[in-house]
């Protein structure tokens, strides 16, 4: 695990921590009765606690209900995440859709084409991030 990296001038400091928003799930507000209701709740409020206790897996759900034994790399992740006081979500968490399918397409082609340079995939995804801007205001 490794926070935010820290730049000569930057905003962050070593107290500040990028953390994961765990599953993102959408309903309609036509959808979202009184069933999606009771559906999320069971699947969603136990999650976190399943995940761990079957798998060992740290979520993005809250677990409050740890396992007798965990691995040591476990252990020390779950350790980072309790005294994290500063989190913010990763930047692509405030991606709409046309951003982020910039993001996830460009990356690709990060490793699949000689040509298409990490400078090339920035310049990409800034003008994408100033017509999300642009749309927004």
């Amino acid at each position: 695990m490794f926070n935010i990296p820290l730049v000569p001038g930057g905003a962050g400091g070593e107290g500040d921590w990028l953390l994961n928003a765990g599953l993102t799930t959408s309903f309609s507000a036509a959808g979202y009765d009184d069933e999606i209701k009771r559906w999320m709740k069971s699947v969603f409020s136990d999650y976190g606690n399943k995940a761990m206790s079957e798998m060992g897996i740290i979520t993005g759900f809250k677990t409050d209900r740890l396992p007798q034994t965990l691995p040591p790399l476990t252990q020390l992740a779950q350790s980072k995440i309790d005294g994290i006081q500063n989190g913010t979500l990763w930047f692509e968490a405030f991606f709409n859709a046309e951003t982020q399918a910039t993001a996830w397409n460009n990356a690709q082609l990060l490793v699949s084409s000689a040509s298409y340079t990490p400078s090339m995939y920035m310049a990409d995804l800034q003008m994408a991030l100033d017509k999300q801007l642009r749309s927004e205001h």
